[in-house]
């Protein structure tokens, strides 16, 4: 069993692109090759962050899978990006035999060298965390410089940030706050930053079909998997997310397609914090309807982002 394809020039840099941003998330590259596509997929070590990226047939010059119907095995990303070192490479063939236990890697360089790459192989559980995104209550499209300069605004050590979705109506009804975890440092001594937001300004579209304020809290850091992505693509992207618990879903949204099918795309799922931390904007909300502020309650306890799985806190987010 086995699956072959060869790449150059612009493939070259979009599956190089793919690859740097699967690192930024996990070490190990789950492969998984089918007659019409080629999906690489990431977790990482928390079960907290998952991306995948796929690649059509139709992305490759050719591409043959050989003996069965779908190849599926584990390599290390350090070490295929390792092979991407190369300058001035003409075009690539990919060989990849699951009965022996390694895939080759040979590239034809203008200078006219050819450099083979032996890379062991590993058995690995191939994971597909499913989520129905059409599901949730919040749904944005942006130009991917305007989120990368929304969250310039925060510190680089920062980890975490929440993004409060009020309901319709309001005044500027998406905040993006600093998440301090108390149990990780000093709230009252660290740098809070709170961005407020007019969707008309910065998003292309935004749509929240919740009836009272919702938030979701999530890495920053692995976020910026799927954000560096997206500029290196020269493509929007489109966040989905509901509420406090269920994942983030992030990916590039191409514009000016047509209706044509694009020949690579991906996905990053996030966990989020199971509390709510909408602070005091959420309270202001509920006061104007009428409703008693929820706030937090005294002694919450609160989590770092849940795992990916069927028994994580996500809930919706599912790993088989």
């Amino acid at each position: 069993m086995s699956v072959r394809f060869t790449l150059a020039e612009r493939q070259l840099k979009l599956l190089k692109h793919g690859l740097q941003s699967l690192q930024k998330i996990g070490n190990e590259l789950l492969l998984e090759a089918l007659p019409t596509r080629v999906v690489l997929r990431t977790i990482n070590s928390s079960l907290s962050a998952y991306l995948s990226v796929t690649y059509s047939a139709s992305f490759f010059d050719s591409y043959d899978v050989l003996d069965c119907t779908v190849v599926q095995a584990g390599l290390l990303i350090k070490h295929v990006l390792s092979v991407f070192r190369t300058q001035r490479v003409n075009n690539i063939l990919f060989d990849l035999d699951t009965a022996l236990c390694k895939a080759t890697i040979t590239l034809h360089c203008e200078n006219g060298l050819v450099k083979s790459y032996r890379l062991p192989t590993m058995d690995s559980e191939i994971l597909q965390a499913t989520v129905d995104k059409q599901q949730f209550a919040v749904r944005l499209t942006a130009e991917t410089p305007a989120i990368a300069r929304l969250l310039s605004s925060f510190h680089a050590g920062l980890e975490e940030v929440t993004i409060l979705a009020l309901p319709e109506g309001s005044h500027r009804p998406v905040h993006v706050n600093s998440f301090i975890d108390p149990q990780k440092g000093h709230v009252d001594k660290s740098l809070y930053t709170s961005v407020q937001v007019e969707p008309i300004e910065t998003f292309l579209t935004y749509v929240n079909s919740a009836d009272e304020a919702t938030d979701v809290t999530f890495n920053m850091k692995d976020f910026k998997a799927i954000l560096s992505l997206c500029e290196n693509l020269g493509t929007h992207i489109k966040l989905c997310f509901d509420s406090p618990g269920n994942p983030l879903v992030a990916e590039p949204h191409f514009p000016n397609v047509n209706g044509q099918d694009v020949d690579y795309e991906a996905e990053l799922i996030l966990s989020t914090l199971l509390e709510s931390h909408a602070g005091a904007a959420a309270e202001e909300v509920a006061m104007d309807a009428g409703d008693r502020p929820a706030g937090i309650a005294a002694g919450s306890n609160l989590r770092t982002p849940g795992g990916i799985g069927a028994d994580s806190p996500t809930g919706d987010a599912k790993v088989r």
